[in-house]
């Protein structure tokens, strides 16, 4: 079940929880009206019943124009902490391990306390926009695991 619906079943049936099935009908009225952050429109207007053809093209493109909007957002949102990172071929980096899940570089007896960055590696190549090939490993890592030294 979808969270806002547990959660708007929660509210009508606060008082009397063991009535539930009495107010499930009008949970799902509240929630096909409810407007979506989103789309920025109902469940009613997006999932039409018994309109005209014209109606539902009208509403798909709306919802199609909705959704370029929430998605152009959340990627403003979501760009403002990425930092394009470029690595020269030679460049020394730091290569970030996880050692409660790589046994072989944990050095410690409180994993807690092991370093963060396993030695350092040589940059031998770059293989895409994010992925580098490092020298004396045979791995290619993500950008996001390399620190620069």
């Amino acid at each position: 079940m979808n969270h806002t619906l547990k959660q708007y079943l929660h509210c009508f049936t606060f008082a009397q929880p063991k009535r539930w099935m009495e107010w499930l009908s009008w949970v799902e009225y509240g929630y096909n009206i409810d407007i979506h952050s989103s789309n920025k429109l109902s469940p009613f207007k997006v999932v039409p019943g018994r309109t005209k053809v014209q109606v539902v093209e009208v509403i798909l493109r709306e919802l199609q124009q909705n959704l370029l909007e929430a998605q152009v957002c959340m990627e403003a949102k979501a760009d403002l902490h990425h930092h394009k990172v470029i690595f020269k071929v030679g460049n020394y980096v730091f290569l970030w391990l996880q050692p409660y899940r790589q046994k072989s570089v944990a050095f410690l007896i409180s994993l807690k306390f092991s370093p963060r960055f396993f030695r350092t590696f040589i940059v031998h190549s770059r293989i895409g926009m994010v992925e580098y090939k490092l020298a004396q490993i045979h791995d290619v890592f993500h950008v996001n695991l390399l620190k620069k030294k």
